[in-house]
């Protein structure tokens, strides 16, 4: 009887243990709204991804998507 007890205790805390752990690694977000007006210029590359934009690595033929 005590034997089943204990095991039965030791479960229960071992659950109550992981959701502990569980929710105490969440951190509080904050949202932050920018309201000003942003303008993109497509003259210049100040904002393209210059690295990750070439297509000298694709395939010949038609590219489908």
């Amino acid at each position: 009887m005590r034997r089943k007890h204990l095991l039965i205790s030791g479960i229960i805390l071992i659950g109550i243990s992981l959701l502990v752990l569980k929710f105490t690694g969440q951190q509080s977000q904050t949202c932050v709204e920018y309201t000003n007006s942003f303008t993109e210029n497509f003259d210049t590359i100040q904002y393209k991804d210059e690295p990750n934009c070439s297509v000298a690595h694709w395939p010949s033929g038609p590219i489908t998507l």
